[in-house]
């Protein structure tokens, strides 16, 4: 998209960027936030929007990735490169971080069938599980390199070891030896110099051959290193040396096996950096309850209760409006300060922003066109570099509109024929809209001159608009009505006010008979306007009215129908019942009979009588039992979060985690396997088995269903409120009768977690509890199993 720096401050799109930026976490995530623009090509621009759309739902479903373990990652590797030798603790960092790619490629892997797009990154993501094992088992976790890491490592620090020992025996038998205790100050040994020495008194310097190596403040104590552990001594710093050497030589070698994957590493560390940045447009449509509308190739705008993001949701009032289906110029008239201005900077807004792959805060029925350029000349502004007045201002942004703008463009006009004689200015706007008519581009433009609101009249393809204006209170009502020019209100106003009558029609002579039919015309239209917008509220109400009442007749016929299938099910087994016990009773008469009938023959025959008509009974069972299943498919409303289900793919009962109406999949729980299935695989379990696994639950109190969710998100609380959330959680869940519940705490600094595990110990209702698997959230999650 052609757009210029102006018009994108103009319609606040920096501010929308600087939003963007904050919500990510990495400072390249950050950067890449701030360089956004629109896009050029509408399929590059679409995927933008669609990947913003599966980070937001992979972000409400099981939170972020790892971004943070990434923070600063970059300076690092640019160590590395260099070969500068890193302290153990930095080595260990860089494991963290390539271990924590690994984990995002594997997230990411589990959810690509939930989540193609995002998917995708995972092929672009390396794992470098040798790279990690190999600084884990060369580093310790304090940061010391380990001695497996080279045998000649341990040599030296075995010998370090047995030469400490031996100067701190000797110096020992000085300082608690009888013949010194006159000349020791302290019984301490310390390290001066880098060598070990023992604190005497000034007195005692002759007492044994020492070497001084420093004195206290006062001068009154000496730290001497004695004669006998100068060659020890001598030795300890040549073995640290070393050892210094040996940490170093290894430390250089691991950087040098790290280099050799750089390339891979800094491909990975792009792409997380990518995912943190569409992460940061997921997160802020949640901050703006923004959603992803109807994102079309034409040049169509239609926003449904559009909600500027930069007006307090308090104060807000949401739009309605459209262009580019049967008109594609649209001329708004109103009051100052009724909302002409915001309308037109939501519609640029709006359309920057999903041209960029941003969700926008308006209903997702909305439909956003695709544009190649974008003008905008809205304020003021006075350029004081240039000595232009207001009007000049306008007018030269007006001239490069004229210049540039074509059939694929988006323009938007603020005051159209302001700052200069209101006769002139609106025979200037008149010829401006003409041209814009004729150049076939989108145009919205707001005005006062009453001239301007005559154009839609003569040209088919424009059309008028107002905003309302409430004449008993004397305010705006920021309400957007399409096809209804606004009204002057001049006399109304005058007449509140107290305006003197005489005054009033004076100046009502003052004006054309022309002028005064005109103004009769507009006041009738908008009257009439309104009649209409109430008359479509009350039907709006109305068609939700029945469509309640058609949802509540629909819930009892299920009803009815689930109580006959039951019924009728019932009626089956007891009538298998009879049939079992029928033919226990006929083997026992028949058991009777054989020691009376002496004709095996004719035994045999009322046996297989007796088979056959069991048979035919058991057989008309089966095929009606067959027909009740082929009933028994489940569809999206026939089912909750949290009911029991039967998956005919796996032949067993699971539990519905979580639903997705849209792709006609859900998320269920069978033991320990969690599987994304079709609604296909989806069935009724059998009523009896149903009953036997919630017969205890049910038995533990008579409660009304509750919709108990099966996943806590304890992420921004204090450790006191989150136990208390939970405390509540855990016991309506229990009651209810849910298996297990996920409580996601996050991983952080891991007090919460802790907390938790701790809480979850003393709960006397918890069977068992685990740490998620990586496709659970790792750590940050803690599944809960209740008894």
């Amino acid at each position: 998209m052609v757009i210029s720096k102006e018009t994108l401050k103009t319609l606040n799109f920096d501010l929308i960027l600087q939003q963007l930026s904050n919500f990510a976490v990495t400072d390249h995530g950050k950067e890449l936030a701030l360089e956004l623009l629109p896009f050029d090509d509408y399929e590059t621009a679409r995927n933008a929007l669609k990947e913003t759309t599966e980070a937001k739902g992979f972000y409400e479903q099981y939170g972020t990735l790892p971004f943070l373990e990434f923070v600063g990652a970059e300076s690092l590797f640019e160590s590395v490169k260099v070969l500068k030798v890193l302290s153990g603790d930095e080595l260990l960092r860089i494991a963290s971080i390539l271990n924590a790619v690994s984990e995002t490629k594997e997230i990411l892997r589990t959810h690509a069938l939930e989540y193609p797009l995002l998917g995708r990154y995972a092929e672009k993501l390396s794992a470098f599980k040798h790279l990690v094992r190999k600084i884990n088992d060369t580093v310790e976790p304090d940061g010391t390199i380990s001695e497996k890491a080279s045998p000649l490592l341990g040599i030296i620090r075995r010998e370090i070891h047995a030469t400490y020992v031996r100067i701190q025996t000797i110096l020992q038998h000085i300082i608690y030896s009888k013949t010194y205790e006159g000349i020791v100050q302290d019984q301490i040994i310390t390290k001066r110099n880098g060598r070990y020495v023992i604190p005497i008194k000034q007195s005692g310097k002759n007492a044994f051959p020492c070497v001084v190596q420093d004195e206290s403040s006062s001068r009154l104590t000496l730290f001497v290193e004695p004669l006998s552990v100068v060659d020890l001594n001598n030795k300890l710093v040549e073995l640290t040396a070393k050892e210094k050497q040996e940490t170093e030589r290894i430390i250089l070698e691991l950087e040098e096996e790290i280099n050799k994957y750089s390339e891979q590493i800094y491909a990975s560390l792009n792409t997380i950096y990518n995912l943190d940045f569409i992460f940061a447009k997921a997160k802020l449509s949640l901050n703006m309850e923004g959603a992803e509308v109807q994102f079309t190739n034409t040049r169509k705008i239609n926003i449904i209760q559009g909600r500027h993001p930069f007006i307090g949701r308090d104060r807000v009032v949401p739009i309605d409006v459209s262009v580019g289906e049967d008109y594609y110029m649209l001329i708004i008239t109103g009051p100052n300060t009724g909302g002409k201005t915001v309308t037109l900077k939501t519609i640029g807004l709006f359309t920057l922003m999903t041209q960029s792959g941003l969700h926008i805060p308006a209903y997702s029925n909305s439909e956003m066109g695709f544009f190649d350029r974008v003008f905008a000349d809205i304020g003021d502004e006075q350029s004081i570099e240039q000595n232009l007045s207001t009007f000049s201002a306008h007018l030269k942004k007006i001239v490069d509109i004229l210049e540039n703008a074509d059939r694929n463009s988006l323009v938007l006009i603020d005051e159209l024929g302001a700052g200069t004689d209101p006769e002139e200015g609106s025979a200037l706007g008149f010829a401006v809209l003409k041209e814009l008519y004729e150049k076939r581009c989108i145009t919205v433009v707001s005005t006062h001159h009453s001239r301007l609101k005559e154009f839609p009249f003569e040209f088919p393809f424009a059309q008028n608009a107002s905003v309302g204006f409430d004449v008993d209170t004397l305010k705006p009502t920021y309400k957007l009505y399409i096809g209804v020019p606004g009204e002057s209100h001049a006399f109304v106003i005058a007449k509140r006010l107290g305006l003197d009558h005489s005054v009033i029609d004076a100046a009502r002579k003052e004006l054309s008979e022309e002028h005064l039919r005109a103004e009769e015309y507009l006041s009738k239209i908008s009257q009439d306007q309104k009649a209409i917008s109430s008359s479509r509220e009350e039907i709006e109400k109305r068609r939700h009215e029945i469509e309640e009442l058609q949802k509540n007749y629909e819930d009892k016929l299920s009803y009815i129908d689930a109580r006959k299938k039951r019924e009728i099910r019932k009626a089956y087994e007891e009538a298998r019942r009879i049939v079992r016990e029928t033919k226990n009773k006929m083997n026992e008469l028949l058991n009777t009979l054989e020691n009376e009938i002496k004709s095996q023959k004719k035994i045999q025959e009322l046996k297989k009588q007796i088979e056959a008509e069991t048979q035919k009974i058991e057989e008309k069972v089966r095929s009606n039992k067959s027909d009740q299943n082929a009933e028994k498919h489940l569809e999206m409303n026939d089912f909750d979060e949290g009911d029991i289900v039967y998956i005919s793919s796996f032949k067993q009962q699971g539990i519905v985690i979580q639903k997705f109406p849209e792709k006609r999949k859900v998320v269920v729980q069978m033991g320990a396997i969690r599987a994304t299935l079709p609604i296909e695989d989806v069935f009724e379990p059998p009523e009896e088995e149903v009953k036997n696994k919630n017969q205890d639950r049910e038995s533990r109190f008579n409660i009304p269903d509750l919709q108990v969710p099966m996943k806590l998100d304890l992420h921004g609380y204090t450790v006191e409120e989150a136990l208390e959330k939970l405390d509540k959680y855990l016991d309506t869940a229990y009651l209810v009768g849910l298996p297990f519940v996920y409580i996601v705490h996050g991983k952080g600094s891991g007090t919460l977690r802790h907390a938790v595990i701790e809480y979850l110990r003393k709960r006397t209702h918890v069977a068992h509890f685990r740490t998620g698997d990586i496709h659970e959230g790792g750590t940050g999650v803690t599944i809960v199993y209740l008894k």
